[in-house]
């Protein structure tokens, strides 16, 4: 296949005091060299650094804390990559121009079509981006082409290099069809994309365990391409459910208020109730007392007349008398007159001072009524203040 090409140029292991480098020419390199010489420590170096999860620990190891492999896609497109040994994500810093250009964070995790991750990122490089390979001939399931599919194929290790099979394959059987399918890919420049899936279902229990375990590892192979790594999504997780948790309760804090309120509100809904109806009660009320002071001042007066008439009839005896109504020349004050006039005056003047009692009481009581129904009509208008 016609393509992009991937070249190591030299990788170096930096610590606080040193730096150790290792170069590559151009092409095909050989790492030869007697046991125990770091050979193998190096392949698995240069693995890492394109994409690999751990990375042996062994004595010479340990003064470096991180490494950067420098490569090109081509002359005019270099590129560095640093890693902390430890493991986690990747730094990837353009050495095109004249100046460096600014670092991008690369993630571990493989996410199919994205290039935020170190497998799409040399994936892109290389023109593999958003490929597919197959997975299973008998299911006809594919999985999304990492860059770790491709690893193999770019650095080789002295026991593939001794093996009688290809080094392509790992000789395990499982991965046989994505290796071949892999290599295909290289050579022809296809991918298995127009692959659709035909799953037949069978009557056992053997093949639906097989079908389940099928569609558990496509699952998890598109979780993979998702790009996100099980710890982040189980902290994001956790997160959320504490979010969840706290928002849970404050709503359950709001409702308590809000019921609070609510049955408040029902206490103030009955005590306007009860204000209105004594409201209307008073307003009856002042109005009989209204009609009551009038018929006191009516029976008043009259009395008054009564008192005055009486007075008048007792000291001018040339009057008509004022119970009968007899001329003074008809009149027997000898004893004819059946009314007792002095009697009469002391019951008015009685009636009168009876009256003045019941208007100074009726008047209170109005005063009284009026008082409490201005206190209704405040309480309508707050009726918070008075509690």
């Amino acid at each position: 296949m016609a393509g992009k090409s991937i070249q190591f140029e030299q990788i170096t292991f930096v610590g606080p005091d040193k730096e150790r480098v290792v170069a590559f020419t151009e092409g095909v390199n050989v790492i030869c060299g007697a046991s125990d010489t770091g050979k193998s420590f190096l392949a698995e170096a240069l693995d890492f650094m394109v994409g690999g999860s751990t990375l042996k620990e062994i004595p010479e190891r340990v003064p470096y804390a991180s490494a950067r492999l420098k490569l090109n896609f081509g002359a005019d497109d270099q590129w560095l990559l640093q890693r902390s040994l430890a493991g986690g994500h990747f730094d990837a810093r353009s050495l095109n121009g004249d100046a460096e250009g600014a670092a991008i964070r690369l993630k571990q995790q493989h996410a199919h079509g994205r290039t935020d991750n170190i497998s799409g990122f040399l994936l892109d490089k290389i023109g593999l981006l958003n490929k597919r390979i197959l997975k299973s001939k008998s299911k006809a399931t594919t999985v999304s082409l990492s860059f770790r599919n491709l690893a193999r194929l770019v650095i080789v290790q002295e026991g593939e290099i001794q093996s009688s099979q290809s080094p392509f394959l790992t000789g395990q059987f499982i991965g046989k069809t994505s290796e071949i399918a892999t290599v295909k890919l290289l050579l022809t420049g296809i991918d298995d994309s127009a692959i659709v899936s035909t799953i037949v279902e069978e009557p056992d229990n053997a093949r639906q365990l097989l079908l389940i375990d099928e569609i558990l590892s496509d699952l998890s192979s598109e979780i993979s391409d998702l790009g996100h790594e099980k710890s982040e999504l189980i902290d994001q997780a956790n997160r959320l459910q504490a979010t969840i948790d706290e928002q849970r309760e404050g709503l359950r804090t709001v409702q308590a208020e809000l019921d609070g309120k609510i049955e408040r509100r029902q206490e103030l809904y009955v005590e306007c109730a009860g204000y209105r109806r004594r409201q209307v009660e008073i307003g009856e009320l002042l109005a009989r007392f209204d009609l009551l002071e009038t018929h006191y001042g009516v029976d008043k007066e009259r009395l008054i007349a009564i008192q005055e008439s009486g007075s008048l009839f007792a000291h001018v005896t040339q009057a008509p008398c004022p119970l009968c109504g007899a001329m003074p020349d008809a009149q027997h004050a000898a004893g004819d007159c059946e009314g007792d006039v002095d009697a009469v005056v002391n019951a008015a003047n009685a009636e009168i001072a009876k009256i003045d009692q019941l208007l100074v009481e009726l008047r209170q009581t109005v005063v009284d009524l009026r008082d409490e129904r201005d206190v209704f009509y405040r309480r309508r208008l707050r009726p918070d203040a008075y509690h």
